[in-house]
């Protein structure tokens, strides 16, 4: 306190003040960017731990989707196998339209699939 008292009577009152309160104004810039820098980068880290989460699970929904994309390829229906359901069937779409184009594309095509009869020999 006696080092204040000297100064102001060395000095002055108001430069003692206006010195005092720059080198205050200072710390606390000083400090509060520090602390501002520092809740800055930890946001960012959080954030950018969360980008390579999201990353993940839509690496991941994509595989899932490409996986039923396939599946559903599958089980489309070829435009003869389409064409001989619609003969053979009164009601197209129906379930079991449907399903008989599904097992004639998997056979191959209508004439190998459906009521052929076998040649006995």
């Amino acid at each position: 306190m006696k080092e204040v008292l000297d100064l102001i009577r060395e000095f002055g009152l108001s430069l003692v003040v206006a010195v005092a309160a720059s080198y205050a104004l200072y710390k606390f810039f000083f400090f509060s960017i520090r602390e501002v820098k520092a809740t800055f980068e930890k946001r960012h880290e959080t954030m950018a731990k969360n980008m390579e989460e999201v990353k993940v699970s839509l690496a991941e929904v994509k595989s899932d989707l490409k996986v039923l994309v396939e599946f559903l390829k599958s089980y489309k229906i070829s435009e003869p196998c389409k064409a001989a359901a619609k003969r053979k069937f009164k009601v197209w779409p129906s379930a079991y339209a449907s399903g008989w184009g599904v097992r004639c594309t998997k056979a191959g095509g209508p004439s190998k699939f459906g009521n052929k009869k076998s040649k006995k020999k």
